[in-house]
């Protein structure tokens, strides 16, 4: 393992994860990998989204007015995130749907 992968190991496995029971209004923060952005919708999906017991298939964010954007601590757009690199989210879930105002995106290099 190089010391590239190891430091995006440890990023990732020191990331926060959830405390979610998927019950409906929870407030959870997940850790996924970014598949797409949606400007028009406010939306962001992950995929692959990890809540500390198991992994999901796909979970929709969509990002409240005003919400806190940031790319490698660096604040930035919702068109700014980076497609394939980790997405640390909090928010309230509602099924596949969570409604946030802060989500971080990790460019991890590897």
């Amino acid at each position: 393992m190089t010391s590239d992968q190891l430091f995006a190991t440890a990023a990732v496995s020191d990331a926060q994860v959830v405390r979610d029971r998927r019950r409906r209004g929870q407030h959870v923060e997940l850790i996924g990998t970014i598949s797409a952005v949606d400007v028009n919708e406010g939306t962001a999906t992950i995929v692959d989204v990890q809540d500390g017991r198991r992994v999901h298939a796909e979970l929709v964010v969509q990002l409240t007015d005003g919400a806190t954007i940031t790319v490698d601590g660096r604040r930035r757009v919702l068109s700014a995130l980076p497609i394939g690199q980790k997405l640390l989210v909090a928010g309230l879930l509602d099924g596949t749907l969570l409604l946030s105002g802060e989500v971080h995106a990790l460019t991890i290099a590897g």
